[in-house]
């Protein structure tokens, strides 16, 4: 029991006699290398469990509604103001009757917007607007050439817009 350091063995007896000469507890340091086996086994566990939880929420953030999305695609427009195409929607004091229209967004930043109205009385006519836009999380900003900005929102497969006070909702394809 001759150490350096002071430190009793691992493997050593310690007892605690009071006066009386009765022995009144043992402390068994060959337990020490027990209890570090069960403390390193519980940390384990521990890390094992946070790394696992850690790797179930990233791996379900695709179903987080605010994971952002990417815009590239073609997109149909499916409603007009909460109506379905094609309706009828009153703009200015005009009632104007949107048939059909769609949404094309590219990697480089362009847009293009084709959409057809129908007008009370006389032929289609088809409104072609060409765009650059801007994405912030699922935000972007629509600059049409010679006809302002829009501001829109991405969401999984869907895209709408407030243009002019009429909210367009558009669906991927």
């Amino acid at each position: 029991m001759d150490r350096q350091d002071g430190a009793l063995p691992r493997e050593a007896n310690v007892g605690f006699i009071d006066d009386d000469d009765i022995a009144i507890s043992f402390i068994d340091y060959s337990l020490w290398g027990e209890l570090d086996r069960v403390v390193t086994m519980k940390t384990t566990l521990l890390s094992a469990i946070l790394v696992l939880g850690l790797g179930c929420l990233s791996a379900c953030s695709h179903r987080n509604p605010s994971a952002t999305f990417s815009p590239v695609g073609t997109y149909q427009l499916v409603e007009v103001n909460g109506q379905a195409i094609p309706t009828t929607v009153h703009h200015g004091g005009i009632e104007i009757r949107v048939v059909s229209g769609q949404l094309v967004l590219t990697e480089a930043g362009d847009g293009l917007s084709e959409t057809v109205f129908g007008p009370p009385a006389g032929a289609k006519v088809h409104r072609r607007v060409e765009a650059s836009y801007t994405q912030s999380g699922n935000e972007l900003l629509l600059r049409w050439k010679g006809a302002g900005m829009t501001k829109g929102t991405l969401g999984n497969e869907a895209f709408t817009m407030n243009n002019e006070g009429m909210i367009f909702s558009y669906r991927k394809k």
